[in-house]
């Protein structure tokens, strides 16, 4: 299966490589990136208190671990059982880049997600009152992109300070040409 590695492949460090547990390394992220993975073909990643006690020793399970930790409040709810609870690991497509002449998909974009067995109530009723996000997702930076030989256009952003100016006028643009009325209804608009 393209999906997991049986040797990793001798790559250049980069300074924000970081080791992984045997589970994630094992794990061949470059293919799931570029290809996807459907949600019914998700691979196991194993237990979520397991993965919250190696988010020291292994890169991608400390980004599981943030997110769980943000997306689920669990500051917030410092006595939420989390024994029993399983993740899995898919990647779906989240954008298509257009070819601008012809309007031609030219690049499709796969972000992961990881799928819990459960969540807990508190934190599902937590969740919806702050009107946060209940998918788990992880989106690749548009400066990696190409690492996974991805166009950068719809991967994620760093924002800084200041706000790009063109760049907002140009998703504007893209809005108005490409989209027609389809931004004119969005569900959190929605009366």
């Amino acid at each position: 299966m393209f999906l997991f590695s049986k040797r990793r492949e001798a790559q250049t460090k980069n300074e924000n490589d970081e080791p992984l547990c045997s589970v994630c390394s094992a794990l061949d992220l470059r293919a799931i990136l570029r290809n996807g993975i459907s949600q019914d073909h998700a691979i196991p990643l194993g237990n979520l208190t397991d993965i919250f006690n190696k988010n020291v020793e292994c890169g991608l399970c400390r980004l599981i671990t943030t997110l769980i930790r943000r997306l689920w409040q669990l500051d917030k709810h410092p006595s939420v059982d989390l024994d029993g609870i399983t993740c899995e690991l898919y990647a779906e497509a989240c954008g298509v880049a257009l070819d601008l002449y012809d309007a031609q998909p030219k690049d499709l974009c796969h972000q992961l997600s990881i799928k819990t067995s459960t969540r807990p109530r508190d934190v599902f009723i937590a969740m919806t009152a702050a009107q946060s996000p209940l998918t788990l997702d992880i989106r690749l930076l548009e400066e990696d992109a190409s690492k996974v030989g991805k166009a950068k256009e719809l991967h994620g952003r760093r924002v800084g300070q200041t706000v790009d100016v063109n760049l907002l006028k140009g998703w504007v643009r893209t809005c108005e040409n490409k989209h027609r009325g389809n931004c004119d209804t969005v569900w959190w608009r929605a009366a």
